[in-house]
């Protein structure tokens, strides 16, 4: 509820953009601030990986993330995914 909050509040005033310091990630972290799961900023510069990386830390132990990227072949008829 206070994260849909957040973001409903930043959807009536969005404020500023900028790619370094107030980004979407920057968005995200405040929604995730106001609804108490994290408790500080990102730490070092707002990235996706930053954010990702504070939001494991903060929760080691609970879960379990898997990362990663997919790749895809050509192959005749279609595509092999590779994972990576």
């Amino acid at each position: 509820m206070l994260f849909a909050a957040a973001w409903n509040e930043m959807k009536h005033h969005p404020g500023s953009f900028s790619l370094l310091g107030n980004n979407c990630s920057t968005h995200a972290s405040l929604a995730f601030n106001k609804a108490g799961v994290l408790p500080s900023a990102i730490p070092g510069i707002d990235t996706p990986d930053n954010l990702y990386h504070q939001l494991i830390a903060i929760r080691e132990g609970q879960f379990r993330s898997f990362s990663g990227f997919l790749g895809f072949t050509p192959e005749p008829g279609g595509f092999s995914i590779d994972m990576l």
